[in-house]
């Protein structure tokens, strides 16, 4: 590592210059020109200090560990506390001047270069960072803080397998930190080894069992992974009886249960994500299945009426009552606000089809897709409208893209062909 080695130099910079210019102005006791009373002096200083430090009175330790410093540039003792005591203060790029004086000072020193390490993360200097743990590691191979720290810098650089390799053997070494099982979580999560990553977390939950992250965190994999919602919906009861006003689990908490047509019982839950974050959007739209959803959106919409998701959830509300009349005017106001979005089109396309006006259905499907290429719901929607249309060809057509996108929903069209017929030759008769 590069660090500066004069130590005049350094402890200036520590020190900076209104704090020198301080010092220099300070009347000390004559007999502390000598070097016997200079370091009796410094050593009442790392006395006070240390019993500031130990009271949490940062800012008083730092100045006097600082003090100190200043007087014997060799101290690693001040240097060691006083980049500390930066740290708990958040002045991280100050730590790493003295921390680095303290690693040079003390070489095989742990503590110091863990400090570091911390202030080069804090501040954002992961290379740098990872450097400081890596140098540690060669001091201590059994390293926890090292061992955990690289795991967490190869997890935000998206360096996984790399991570999970590092959290593996902090995990080892202390099996009882709840964070390390956590983040190797995450790691295994972000790769795709959802079993490990479930294993994970629950070791994560059996350490701290007071904590609701790794409780979410199963939950979210459930959810959004596995798509298991009766164990989703259990570990986020069980973090929300830990952490109630934790909007996302509430929030998921509703979702999941809407998954299962548990509609009722989503209520609460979802009232709940709605309290903690009026503007959670879709947090109202998964209302949208009972009869609070109509009241939601508009409560959502006086509260900010420039809100296009709103309207277009509020269209959706009334599409699923059949009430497609009323959807009309929220979705033609969404899609002012929201000209790019295709669920606003398919929205429009519902209430247009509802209202009989198949060929403006088409129109509006047709431009969903054009904004959302991948949209199965507006594939499948154009697809029976052609066929209620007479149009086998186009139908075909939207069959066979289904068929690339969601098999399906490719299947739920050729289902519909028949009653889409039916309704064909009804008309026909009429």
């Amino acid at each position: 590592m590069n660090i500066i080695t004069d130590s005049s130099m350094r402890a200036t910079a520590v020190l900076g210059i209104a704090g020198c210019l301080a010092l220099l102005f300070t009347t000390l006791p004559l007999h502390a020109q000598s070097g016997t009373s200079a370091s009796a002096y410094v050593t009442d200083l790392l006395n006070r200090a240390d019993v500031a430090w130990e009271d949490d009175r940062f800012d008083e330790a730092a100045e006097a560990y600082r003090q100190a410093f200043l007087i014997d540039p060799a101290n690693k003792r001040a240097a060691y506390r006083l980049g500390w005591c930066y740290n708990e203060q958040g002045k991280y790029a100050d730590a790493i001047w003295a921390l680095k004086d303290a690693v040079r000072l003390d070489p095989e020193g742990e503590k110091a270069r863990a400090e570091l390490g911390f202030a080069y993360r804090r501040m954002g200097h992961l290379l740098e960072a990872l450097e400081v743990y890596s140098d540690l590691l060669k001091i201590n191979s059994k390293s926890i803080e090292a061992r955990y720290n690289i795991g967490w810098i190869h997890n935000e650089r998206g360096e996984y397998r790399e991570a999970v390799e590092s959290l593996l053997e902090a995990a080892r070494l202390d099996p009882d930190r709840a964070e390390t099982w956590e983040d190797l979580g995450y790691a295994y999560r972000q790769t795709e080894r959802y079993d490990d990553a479930l294993e994970s977390y629950s070791r994560a939950a059996a350490v701290a069992s007071e904590a609701a992250v790794p409780l979410r965190a199963l939950g979210d994999i459930y959810f959004s992974n596995l798509r298991k919602y009766d164990l989703a919906i259990s570990n986020y009861r069980k973090a929300i009886e830990l952490e109630s006003d934790h909007a996302d689990s509430q929030y998921k908490l509703g979702a999941s249960l809407n998954k299962l047509d548990r509609f009722e019982e989503a209520v609460e839950p979802l009232r709940a994500a709605i309290r903690l974050d009026s503007h959670n959007v879709e947090a109202y739209l998964k209302l949208k299945k009972n009869d609070l959803a109509i009241e939601a959106y508009t409560k959502l919409l006086g509260l900010d009426p420039s809100n296009g998701a709103a309207f277009r959830n509020l269209a959706s509300a009334y599409n699923a009552r059949a009430m497609y009349g009323e959807a009309i005017d929220p979705i033609e106001k969404a899609i002012r606000l929201l000209p790019y979005d295709g669920a606003a089109y398919l929205e429009k396309g519902i209430a247009l089809e509802g209202l009989q006006r198949t060929r403006d259905a088409v129109a509006a499907y047709q431009e969903c897709i054009r904004l959302a290429a991948n949209s199965a719901e507006a594939h499948l929607r154009l697809g029976i409208s052609w066929m209620k249309l007479g149009d086998r060809v186009a139908a075909q057509a939207e069959y066979q893209i289904l068929l690339n996108i969601d098999k399906e929903r490719a299947a739920e069209l050729l289902e519909s062909v028949g009653t889409a017929e039916g309704a064909v030759n009804e008309t026909v008769k009429d």
